[in-house]
């Protein structure tokens, strides 16, 4: 029998320091942006690898449109002085997307396969500023990835592909990064940090998709609110909080401004030609008509108890069969954000009242919980009438990612706690991670051995 050759001090110097390599890349600056780039790339590794297209329902089935030169393209960037498509402004309909940065990639390729590429790149921005975020809150580099991974792998941010509703996407893509400049503005006080986030704002504008962007503000608002809550009881003086109020109020007014193109005539073209505010004999909808518009495509009961178990409210199949149970008339995405993510969530729950940061982000996430209900809470209806806009809004079910958000964070939170505690302490966490578990296993368990029992009880 052949006898098996020891380790030689060589081998053994060498195992070590391949292993410090390792771990040195490890921590290097860009491993975080290696591993959500691969992710990204797995996530679309059919499109990536092949001439395919991503499909998706709402953007039409001309699969050679854009196959034109470079130089047709670029002149496709001339502004018509009016179109009556949008009751004569000077805007002509899906003009503002040519004025993302993406579409440098249209200019070599097709339109759906720079669509394909949008949904990658928006992917690996979810991820990245998700970390960028849980970095400025000071968790731990390994939670941090986590949470990015969560974030842009979560079914409410994935599953828009199948509609096609790429400008969401990259909305929502695009939201952590001007949660992570807000807060580094606030606390820093740096004038670069409020133009970040004025750019940020008015990329959002041009994705385009005016309405996800509406809904970004509004989490950005709270979160300011709490930002200078906190800067407050640090003791910051008076004259600086009112500069910083300032910064932020001006970085959100030239964000506006840069997206102005794109912003205002289709604001105004909702006020008054669609059907969000006239009937089809062209006079004005009654309140009544306009409240039932806004609340449609509410999230359910059904879709709500789908965040603990995704499958509970039925889905469409792709190839056909629609399951969807639910009181909207059909369903194309799903606002699942993952189990792992409410459980760690939920464990983090207890440190709120000893962390205002934590708190603005359970507060963001209930206030958007209860807004996509619609007519199921009182919110929807006193962000009706009382928030300047939302009344020609529909679809509060779109604002689902301002929830999936802080649900991630906390979470990243709450693993960053497990990882650092003591022992004696993490001993405590992993108890109740098993009860906590426990329950939504439970759950869960129940919907798979008699699923029409708790859907027909339902």
């Amino acid at each position: 029998m052949k006898k098996s050759r020891r380790a030689t001090p060589t081998d053994v110097a060498a195992s070590t320091q391949e292993s410090s390599s390792l771990h040195q890349f490890a921590r290097g600056r860009w491993f975080p942006l290696l591993v959500f780039a691969l992710v990204s790339l797995a996530y679309f590794g059919e499109f990536v690898v092949s001439d395919k297209i991503v499909y998706g329902v709402d953007v039409g089935s001309d699969y050679h449109l854009g196959k034109g030169t470079i130089a047709e393209k670029l002149g496709e960037l001339d502004q018509p002085l009016w179109n009556h498509h949008l009751g004569g402004f000077p805007e002509a309909s899906e003009l503002r997307w040519r004025y993302f940065p993406t579409y440098v990639t249209y200019l070599f390729t097709t339109h759906h396969r720079h669509l394909g590429w949008r949904y990658v790149l928006s992917v690996f921005l979810a991820g990245w500023g998700t970390y960028l975020f849980l970095r400025t809150i000071r968790a731990k580099r390994l939670p941090a990835i986590w949470g990015g991974i969560a974030f842009m792998s979560a079914p409410t941010f994935l599953s828009f592909t199948l509609a096609g509703h790429h400008a969401k996407m990259m909305v929502i893509a695009l939201f952590p990064f001007m949660c992570w400049a807000l807060v580094r503005g606030m606390r820093e006080g740096k004038i670069g940090f409020f133009l970040l986030l004025a750019t940020l704002i008015g990329l959002g504008i041009y994705t385009p998709h005016l309405q996800l962007l509406y809904y970004a503000l509004w989490g950005l608002g709270v979160l300011f609110l709490f930002q200078l809550y906190d800067l407050f009881k640090e003791g910051l003086q008076r004259p600086l909080l009112a500069i910083r109020t300032g910064l932020f109020a001006g970085a959100v007014l030239l964000g506006l401004g840069l997206g102005s193109e794109g912003l205002w005539p289709s604001y105004l073209h909702a006020k008054t030609q669609s059907k969000r505010a006239v009937s089809d004999d062209g006079q004005a909808r009654p309140l009544e008509d306009r409240l039932e518009f806004a609340r449609s495509w509410s999230l359910h009961p059904e879709e709500i108890a789908s965040l603990v178990v995704p499958e509970f409210g039925g889905f469409y199949d792709p190839k056909g069969s629609d399951h969807y149970w639910g009181r909207n008339p059909f369903k194309l995405n799903s606002e699942y954000f993952g189990i792992v993510v409410i459980l760690l969530a939920a464990l983090f729950v207890p440190q709120i009242r000893r962390n205002r940061l934590a708190l603005s982000m359970a507060t963001v996430f209930l206030l958007a919980l209860f807004y996509t209900m619609g007519p199921h809470t009182p919110l929807h209806l006193i962000v009706f009438h009382l928030v300047p806009g939302a009344s020609v809004l529909r679809t509060p079910g779109m604002a689902a990612f301002l929830f999936a958000f802080p649900a991630c964070v906390l979470a990243a939170m709450s693993l960053d706690r497990i990882l650092s505690a003591a022992e004696d302490e993490r001993a405590n966490i992993i108890q109740k991670l098993k009860i906590v578990g426990g329950v939504l296993g439970g759950a869960t368990l129940l919907l798979g051995l008699a699923p029409k029992w708790v859907t027909d009880t339902w």
